[in-house]
């Protein structure tokens, strides 16, 4: 889907779902590959390009970047990769495409609302509704979100806007009905 704050299409996908969404458009989707190292990893060589991540989807943080925790490296790189190729179409994948990769998403969501100089006190109700409409089942990580949204949010509000948007009804719903 195409969202204007962010000048460019963003969509997430589960790893099982890549091959399909990759062959339909070959060459066109910048993809975010987020992966545990245990899991294999996916054939990428129909994207435009790809950046990949390995941290285990868990909430907690990794302060001292021996785990497998995410860190703020991680969301870093993916915002350099964003950056590099603006306007570029982001395809987020992770193996279920609900956690980790919603939450990079809204992150990208958050900043592009940012940018666009939309009212802070709209940017969770607007991350999620947009959130929705591009993965109906999403339930945002909240330590993937939070890290992310510390790259340009002081921690104050980065956790406040994190924590909003994760307490979402529809969201939390999503986190204990299995699909």
């Amino acid at each position: 889907m195409f969202f204007d704050t962010l000048q460019s299409h963003l969509a997430v996908c589960a790893q099982p779902e890549l091959p399909n969404w990759l062959r339909h458009d070959p060459d066109f989707w910048h993809v975010i590959s987020i992966r545990e190292p245990y899991r294999p990893l996916p054939d990428l060589r129909l994207c435009k390009r790809h950046v990949s991540l390995l941290f285990e989807d868990r909430e907690e943080l990794d302060e001292d970047g021996r785990g497998m925790l995410v860190q703020p490296r991680h969301l870093r790189q993916v915002f350099e990769f964003v950056d590099a190729s603006p306007g570029a179409p982001v395809l987020v994948h992770c193996w279920a495409g609900l956690s980790r990769s919603t939450a990079v998403a809204a992150a990208l969501l958050v900043r592009g609302l940012r940018r666009a100089e939309h009212p802070s006190s709209e940017w969770a109700a607007t991350a999620i509704e947009q959130l929705l409409s591009i993965r109906p089942r999403a339930r945002p990580n909240l330590a993937v979100l939070r890290t992310g949204l510390e790259h340009f949010l002081p921690a104050p509000q980065a956790r406040a806007v994190a924590e909003e948007i994760v307490n979402d009804n529809r969201l939390l719903l999503n986190r204990f009905h299995r699909h």
